[in-house]
Order: structure tokens, then C-alpha cells, then sequence
């Protein structure tokens, strides 16, 4: 996504972008969970939904699960990526005036028209404010931002970053083994460890890890300090930005 002066917004890391509408978009990840973006590329929530669509009146209507099984369960978000309205109802129509229809308990079939309880929903009176509840992890290698499909962690004070997202963008090579035994080459330098284990091994060297790696969203989640610092990357951390700095 580009802006009026050719400026990448969003880069080309998405399988799908849909068109802004009041300055918000959301993003499709290797055609899984869904994001919302601003007019200026930051991203508002997390890849979470399953479903999303356009914002109307600063409020838009996303989902999780699948209409098909019955799973599917819709709620609303405000344009900080608030929750305003939780994921429980089977459908909400769009807001008009600052009122919805919404529908529930309609089993499989996922329209209002058939829901067993159909109401009338009012947008809360403070729903543009932003509560401060979806603060992201930036990291920042020589310069560009890193994207993830899965959002940073902290864990016990420690980041813990994608695994595979980061090892692609230091240029190293990554294999896997089975048990979870994960190996990190670049140049002259090897990196093992195992999921779940707090020990891991810099070119043969047993090394102790605060919080081991994890498996969060399908994900493997690693101590970004750790693994930059094994690759000979300087690392900052600046907790009033939630930013981590890699540099070379």
C-alpha cells in the first residue's frame, strides 16, 4: 500500500489489502487471521480476526470463527483497535445513527433475519476513546520494522519475538528437527535450542536462557535479545515506545 507521493504505508508482506474507508484498513496474512492498519501503516490490532469489515461511523464489526460450523461470533472494534463491544454476538449489522441490529443464538445460520433473539444495539457514548489496551511490540532491524504474522511477547521482562520472521530478516538459515530442536546457521555461527527448554547452544556451548522458546498461534517465539546478540547484533530496548532496536 502506497501513499499519494508513492510512499510505502504497508509493504508488501500481505496476501490481500482491502480499500481504506475512514482511514482504516485491515490485512490478510498468508491468507489467515485479519489486521486493522491507519492511514499510516501502523497497525491497530492484532492478525486476530477471523472475519473484518469496513469501518462506518468509527466503529467497524469483525468476527471470529467460521459462519459454516456455527462457530462465528461478532463483535466491535473502535479505530485504537479496542474491543468496545465483546465477540458474542452471531451477528451485528452496521452501525447506522449509532445503532445495530444484532442477532443470537441462531445455531448455523448466521443471519439476523433468523437469530432466535434479535435486539437493537447502542454504540457506548465514550466508544472513540482509546483505553490503552493494544499496545504493540515494534522491532526495528538496521533501520526497518519488522512485520509479524504473531504479535511480540513479554515474558517474565523478556521479549520474545517470532522466530522465523526474524531469522529471515538477519539472512540466517533455519532448520527443524523433530521434538521441537530448532537450529539457527550464519556463517560461522550455529544456534540450537528446544521448545520449552532453557538451554540452548551457541557453536556447541551450552548457554542458560531466561524464558525458553514457545509455541504461541502455531508460532515459535524465541528471546529476540538472545538470538540478535548470538548473530553479533546490538540490542535496545525502550519501554516507553514498547520498541526493540537491532542494529549492526
Amino acid at each position: 500500500m502506497v501513499d499519494e507521493e508513492g510512499n510505502i504505508i504497508i509493504p508488501v508482506e500481505y496476501s490481500y489489502i482491502y480499500d481504506y474507508c475512514e482511514g482504516m484498513t485491515s490485512a490478510n496474512l498468508n491468507r489467515g487471521k485479519n489486521a486493522y492498519f491507519d492511514i499510516e501503516g501502523n497497525k491497530v490490532t492484532s492478525f486476530r480476526y477471523d472475519t473484518t469489515r469496513d469501518f462506518h461511523e468509527g466503529v467497524a464489526v469483525v468476527g471470529i470463527g467460521n459462519y459454516k460450523d456455527g462457530s462465528l461470533v461478532e463483535g466491535v472494534i473502535n479505530k485504537h483497535g479496542n474491543e468496545i463491544i465483546p465477540l458474542i454476538f452471531d451477528f451485528i449489522s452496521d452501525f447506522y445513527g449509532g445503532y445495530a441490529l444484532v442477532g443470537y443464538g441462531n445455531g448455523n445460520d448466521k443471519y439476523v433475519s433468523t437469530s432466535k433473539q434479535i435486539g437493537i444495539l447502542k454504540l457506548p457514548n465514550d466508544f472513540y476513546k482509546d483505553d490503552g489496551s493494544t499496545e504493540f511490540i515494534s522491532v526495528i532491524l538496521n533501520g526497518s520494522k519488522i512485520f509479524f504474522d504473531q504479535d511480540p511477547i513479554i515474558d517474565s521482562d523478556r521479549v520474545l519475538v517470532p522466530l522465523r520472521a526474524i531469522i529471515e530478516a538477519t539472512g540466517a538459515e533455519l532448520t527443524w528437527s523433530e521434538g521441537g530442536e530448532v537450529t539457527v546457521l550464519k556463517g560461522g555461527t550455529k544456534i540450537e535450542l528446544k521448545i520449552g527448554e532453557k538451554q540452548a547452544f551457541l557453536n556447541g556451548e551450552k548457554c542458560d536462557l531466561d524464558v525458553p522458546a514457545q509455541i504461541i498461534s502455531g508460532r515459535t517465539l524465541v528471546p529476540v535479545r538472545f538470538i540478535s546478540q548470538c548473530l553479533y547484533y546490538n540490542v535496545e530496548w525502550n519501554p516507553d515506545t514498547q520498541t526493540v532496536t537491532i542494529s549492526q
